[in-house]
């Protein structure tokens, strides 16, 4: 069985109409806290899942890795 791990992400320069309320829904956050965390550039345990959850909707994959399990 073959394994797709996904190493980078190519992220969008200007983000999409809406990204706010999507973002917020699926990583369980307000709609401020997504905003520090991809405009402002915060750190911490909440914006670390904000920024997972931005490139895993709207990042375009650019390194993959396949393992052999």
């Amino acid at each position: 069985m073959k394994t797709v791990i996904i190493k980078g992400y190519e992220l969008p320069l200007v983000p999409p109409t809406g990204y706010k309320k999507a973002v917020a829904k699926a990583a369980g956050v307000s709609e401020k806290t997504v905003y520090n965390a991809i405009k402002g550039g915060l750190r911490g345990p909440q914006s670390d899942k904000v920024m997972q959850v931005y490139k895993e909707l709207y990042g375009k994959p650019v390194r993959t890795e396949v393992v052999d399990k």
